[in-house]
């Protein structure tokens, strides 16, 4: 891996002091949900849908008003990111996070905080100011080298992944658009498995790139720096679907999962294979055409069109949000820990439907996106997503793995003083859970949810 130094981030330059005053919130409690990363837009091919499991499993759309999460046990400060949205979060404990912008906006695509979002600090550019030009779309942290691994593009180069060292400031290469078709891409979420092995995903099509830590694998495709594409695996047999769209990949368990669709087709999870090995090339073409078995989470009765956003999980089971397109409403699915032998089938998962949660569906009608979802311990669930009218965001949360929700979306807007924007992502971390939008970046202890 070529490496270049660019600054440590506890010395960049600018400090920005932004945002609302409430309490501060920590724990001793631990969750994990992988990365997050950007919406991707949409794309479609010709393959064939065969899938037909039932998943009209509905949860209890509990909306008790009464639970304990007040506006006191909320902490909310002005995110950087500006534009259109944060593009991704990553937090490595409830103060220290990094956010990724650059969707219709100006400036640093990475910014950071230490204090949970009161100060923020941006690259400085006597360093080189490597993220200035940066769409930052996903966030990872390696397990396995502890470096942060940040995905987009580059208005200023060919480098779609870097590796950024947090305590020396070292960028790395890991992946740089390669001049085939099938290697040229906005890259999306990034993966990376505890043996080192690394996927990537592009943000507008149905791209998919690997690289094993293996070295009869790196030999066999050291013409592209050791990367696969990833052609046709949406038809490896006992798993066809035309569902050929990733919008955010993530790991649990050591296993790469993911959430997509296309907006014309019913909403998606990509789970580990049961009966071939996971990104394999079964012909030989140096393509690999065996990744996810996919599971089609609305079908039968209950289908629409529509896709997942986002994925969260850990050992205690997975959550998608989805948008069901017909219906213009948010939809939250969840399983428990059981996922790697019963998420198979659709009918094992439980479904939300936003509209009947979120106050401004229920009060007035408005439509629903759901555009995050993350998991924390003991079976804490939480989804986040916007107002399609107003643009305002929304927050649930369930200690009981998505069978009884409770909305927390006024209580944020009192910690925040107003209207704080949507909210495109959350995590789960020491046991607090933290959201952030385009406008805000919010947190509270589990325990008082």
């Amino acid at each position: 891996m070529r490496t270049f130094k660019w600054m440590m981030l506890p010395a960049l330059g600018m400090t920005l002091a932004l945002g609302c005053e409430t309490t501060k919130s920590s724990s001793d409690d631990s969750g994990d949900t992988g990365n997050s990363g950007d919406m991707d837009a949409d794309a479609d091919t010709d393959a064939d849908a065969d899938a037909d499991t039932d998943a009209d499993t509905d949860a209890d759309t509990d909306t008790d008003t009464d639970a304990d999460a007040d506006a006191d046990v909320w902490t909310a400060h002005l995110s950087m990111c500006g534009g259109s949205k944060m593009d991704t979060l990553y937090c490595d404990d409830p103060n220290t996070c990094y956010s990724g912008c650059g969707t219709n906006a100006d400036g640093d695509g990475l910014w950071y905080t230490t204090d949970g979002g009161e100060n923020w600090d941006a690259p400085d550019d006597e360093a080189g100011g490597f993220f200035r030009d940066f769409r930052v779309v996903g966030l990872h942290r390696g397990g396995d080298d502890g470096l942060l691994y940040v995905s987009g593009t580059s208005d200023a180069s060919d480098h779609r992944v870097v590796s950024l060292d947090t305590s020396s400031g070292t960028l790395g290469e890991v992946y740089n658009n390669i001049p085939h078709v099938d290697f040229t891409m906005t890259a999306s979420t990034y993966a990376r498995t505890s043996d080192g092995s690394e996927y990537v995903e592009s943000l507008t099509g149905t791209q998919v790139l690997a690289r094993k830590a293996d070295s009869a694998w790196q030999s066999i495709h050291a013409d592209n720096d050791g990367w696969a594409a990833g052609y046709g695996w949406w038809n490896t047999e006992g798993s066809s679907s035309d569902h050929t769209q990733l919008t955010e990949m993530i790991v649990v368990n050591d296993q790469v999962v993911g959430a997509g669709s296309t907006i014309s087709k019913p909403p998606v999870v990509y789970l580990p294979p049961r009966t071939w090995e996971f990104a394999t090339d079964s012909d030989g073409d140096e393509y690999v055409d065996q990744m996810w078995e996919t599971v089609i989470l609305a079908t039968g009765f209950s289908e629409y069109s529509g896709e997942c956003w986002g994925i969260g999980g850990n050992e205690d089971g997975l959550v998608a949000a989805c948008v069901n397109q017909d219906a213009d409403v948010g939809m939250v699915y969840t399983i428990g820990a059981d996922w790697e032998s019963n998420g198979y089938d659709a009918s094992n998962w439980t479904s939300t439907d936003v509209s009947e949660l979120v106050s401004a569906s229920v009060d007035m009608g408005h439509s629903t996106w759901a555009a995050g979802a993350c998991r924390g311990p003991d079976n804490f669930v939480a989804a986040v997503g916007r107002d399609s009218q107003t643009d305002e965001g929304w927050v649930i949360t369930s200690k009981d793995g998505g069978t009884s929700w409770t909305e927390h979306t006024a209580d944020i807007a009192t910690a925040y003083g107003g209207s704080f924007g949507p909210i495109i992502r959350c995590q789960v971390v020491d046991g607090t859970l933290v959201v952030g939008g385009s406008m805000t970046i919010a947190s509270a202890e589990v325990a008082d949810l």
